[in-house]
């Protein structure tokens, strides 16, 4: 809306103001215990070293960061194409395009405010795998939409589903995580997301431009939709196989007479 009416210095304006009242939080921060520090007589790599070999030997950290890698390669660059689908699919124009960049928003705030006020009732690994399901869900009806109004709804879907996984999976990445080296694998997760999501906007937006795929001899049409499908529906396959993954892993480890059956106890999350 704000785009339509005063146009993008003003968006741009606005988001950074946004930024003040994180920076004031900071600010007003006190008495916080510093974790205990890396070794000094340690090199940069062999500390750097140090936090892959945690996210690589713990399994449910690995898990959420490679659901991040995947989730920011092939789902959310769903949202540069946003101009496309107001323009040529759903032909809205400017002010259409901001109610769908809304209707995500609308979706996120919701389950930021149903995860603080009842997710302390479920599960953190439920949590997180419901949302991995539910955004590749709502992208791949999103895709399949023909209704501009239908398309809103699957919108808040999809910023539903992609909050809750966000919150929720890197939850568990700091509460895994010791707090010596709390810092490095938050830091591979934020390379995660933000060196990989350009790369797959890069990459979804090339693909797009593929009007027409040629498979066994029939020309199938493609374009921004077809892009968008194909990467929903990785990313909801790739989300199926962790949670079942995960599910099988933990009936082993507490399984009666399994030697991790004790240690598992009041370590889940």
């Amino acid at each position: 809306v704000v785009y339509a009416a005063l146009g993008p210095a003003w968006c741009f304006l606005l988001n950074a103001i946004s930024y003040l009242g994180s920076i004031i939080a900071v600010f007003l921060m006190r008495n916080v215990k510093a974790a205990r520090q890396a070794r000094r007589d340690q090199s940069m790599l062999k500390q750097i070293g140090e936090g892959f070999s945690h996210v690589w030997h713990s399994a449910i950290t690995r898990d959420m960061l490679l659901m991040t890698a995947i989730s920011q390669m092939l789902l959310m660059p769903y949202a540069i194409f946003f101009p496309v689908f107001a323009t040529r699919v759903f032909n809205v124009g400017a002010t259409g395009q901001g109610v769908m960049s809304a209707s995500v928003g609308v979706g996120a705030l919701t389950a930021a405010l149903t995860m603080s006020s009842i997710g302390h009732r479920f599960e953190q690994r439920s949590i997180v795998y419901f949302g991995a399901i539910l955004a590749p869900v709502g992208l791949l009806a999103f895709s399949l939409c023909g209704s501009y109004h239908a398309s809103l709804v699957c919108l808040v879907a999809i910023g539903m589903g992609m909050m809750t996984f966000m919150a929720s999976s890197n939850t568990i990445m700091q509460m895994k995580a010791p707090p010596d080296l709390c810092g490095r694998v938050m830091s591979l997760r934020a390379l995660t997301m933000f060196g990989l999501a350009a790369v797959g906007s890069y990459v979804m937006a090339r693909l797009s431009e593929i009007k027409y795929l040629h498979i066994a001899g029939t020309s199938v049409h493609f374009d921004v939709q077809g892009t968008i499908l194909i990467g929903a529906s990785i990313g909801l396959l790739s989300s199926i196989y962790f949670a079942v993954a995960s599910k099988r892993e933990r009936e082993r480890t507490t399984a009666p007479g399994s030697r991790c059956d004790e240690a598992s106890v009041g370590t889940d999350v």
